[in-house]
């Protein structure tokens, strides 16, 4: 998942496997963390894994408002770990998620590494953009 925006890849920060583990963007290294297992759910919704620790891509506390933190979660079927692909060219996504309805979203169009994920609104900027890549590294968990 690469945004871009700033061309950088979602990232779980320092390849934490704990639930809550903080979810950013990062340069890509081609490592687990950085890699994403993409099931589509009988709702026709999809779900992200990271390769790394099986835990699902999770809005915090299934939060509602604009700046809610994204994080990695145990799997647990649950909206905030439900997204909703819409295209938006080419090879380019947004992920709306079902339970607030709001963007997967790179903070204050951040370039960095290590600037933050969160959802926000809607307001289809690159900053909401992803391109779907595939992983060199074997993403089986």
């Amino acid at each position: 998942m690469v945004n871009i925006n700033s061309n950088k890849v979602l990232d779980v920060h320092n390849a934490d496997a704990s639930d809550g583990a903080n979810v950013k963007i990062f340069t890509d290294h081609d490592v687990k963390n950085q890699c994403w297992i993409i099931y589509t759910n009988e709702d026709g919704t999809v779900k992200l894994i990271d390769s790394n620790s099986g835990k699902a891509l999770d809005v915090d506390g299934s939060g509602t408002s604009d700046g809610t933190n994204v994080q990695i979660w145990e799997d647990n079927g649950t909206n905030a770990q439900k997204w909703r692909p819409v295209k938006v060219e080419n090879a380019y996504y947004k992920l709306i998620n079902v339970a607030s309805n709001k963007a997967l979203d790179v903070t204050s169009s951040g370039e960095t590494d290590g600037t933050n994920v969160q959802s926000w609104w809607d307001n289809d900027t690159p900053a909401q953009h992803w391109r779907l890549v595939e992983c060199d590294t074997v993403a089986g968990y």
